[in-house]
């Protein structure tokens, strides 16, 4: 017999969003398993916040179903949907205290006298601010009144938490500092989190998964690992990370292999491709090493610009025909100078092939990647 698949905590089954013709998001399927931290990333105008907006009910889709727990609540009013949210204004009450802030929610649910001070309690216990619970929000920093935003949106217990840019107004050490302290809180509380973002740092750091948005449509749903490693799409590639692209046409190399003819030069590539294809060849920064021997190179460069970005040092090359690569050093290596010609090469196997008419991923066999850390 076989076993059924568990239902998804929630679902979203061709969701879409019109405005008259303008459209916010095309229809849309996405499914989220319990106790899942999905982010929904992507730039401005990507249908990232219209999406969360249709999962809480804040906004009515044109098209589709929201379900959670295999149950359809697109008609279903905000407040019924046993969902906590979390903006990036905190939305705290001014003239309530921290301790007033966080049990509102629960006297609104109709919670017992009796039952409020210690549920209050124990969210400020799991936010470190039980020392500050007599404060107004005024009398605290940026990082702490998002302490108190998050515990308020989790003292009820909602099984769904909805977080839209909680951390986009805070310096960037207090954002990767938050950053942590939700992802113990999702350990913790085990609770299904859905987290918009822009930040493609933020969102790789995070995420059990990604679903990566643009033009008001999903390009993109895998873990971190595999959308930086295996873009599956020409913008997945360029908006996740640095990348080194290189288009061309691919060629017979006269031995049984391939090349991609960019025009000024040509690098090996793996098979796959007719030759006369146009592709588009990923490398990402990391990947490119300096070489000191022809029989390494598999082109050369120019180097035109030293960044210094702290732990490492971003080198800029000009290769022939104007085209740009980028590489990555340890500030404690000998730096090429600057206007020095230098040979480049790359593991095959750490490159990703996208076709640039249909712009899709082409699978390949390979090792299997190392884990990245963001």
């Amino acid at each position: 017999m076989t076993k059924a698949l568990p239902c998804p905590k929630l679902e979203v089954r061709d969701l879409g969003k019109r405005y008259g013709d303008a459209i916010a998001l095309e229809p849309s399927s996405l499914a989220i398993n319990a106790g899942e931290f999905m982010t929904l990333l992507g730039p401005s105008g990507s249908g990232k916040t219209t999406l969360l907006q249709m999962i809480s009910g804040l906004t009515e889709p044109t098209s589709g179903k929201v379900l959670i727990d295999g149950c359809d609540c697109t008609a279903i009013p905000v407040y019924r949907r046993d969902m906590g949210m979390v903006f990036q204004s905190y939305a705290l009450f001014p003239h309530m205290s921290v301790e007033e802030n966080i049990a509102f929610p629960l006297k609104m649910r109709g919670w017992s006298r009796g039952a409020i001070p210690a549920a209050v309690d124990r969210a400020l216990d799991m936010v470190q601010m039980s020392h500050l619970k007599g404060r107004l929000p005024r009398e605290l920093s940026g990082g702490q009144q998002q302490r108190i935003a998050l515990a308020r949106c989790f003292v009820y217990q909602p099984s769904v938490i909805l977080m839209d840019e909680p951390l986009g107004a805070l310096d960037k050490n207090l954002r990767e500092h938050m950053q942590v302290e939700i992802m113990r809180l999702h350990r913790d509380l085990k609770a299904t989190i859905v987290y918009v973002t822009h930040d493609q740092e933020e969102a790789l750091a995070m995420s059990d998964r990604i679903c990566l948005m643009s033009n008001a449509r999903i390009e993109q749903v895998d873990t971190p690992n595999n959308i930086y490693l295996r873009p599956k799409s020409l913008f997945a590639a360029r908006f996740i990370g640095e990348s080194n692209i290189l288009s061309g046409d691919v060629r017979s190399n006269g031995r049984g292999g391939f090349e991609l003819d960019c025009g000024g030069f040509r690098v090996p590539i793996d098979g796959g491709y007719q030759a006369g294809s146009h592709i588009d060849l990923l490398i990402r920064p990391e990947h490119v090493r300096f070489t000191n021997g022809p029989g390494e190179t598999l082109v050369r460069g120019v180097v035109r610009e030293r960044i210094f970005a702290g732990a490492q040092v971003k080198i800029l090359l000009e290769l022939p025909g104007g085209v740009v690569m980028i590489a990555r050093m340890s500030n404690d290596q000998v730096l090429p100078e600057v206007n020095a010609a230098q040979g480049l090469a790359w593991p095959l196997d750490s490159t990703v092939l996208l076709d640039a008419d249909s712009k899709t991923h082409r699978e390949r066999k390979r090792p299997k990647p190392l884990e990245v850390v963001a």
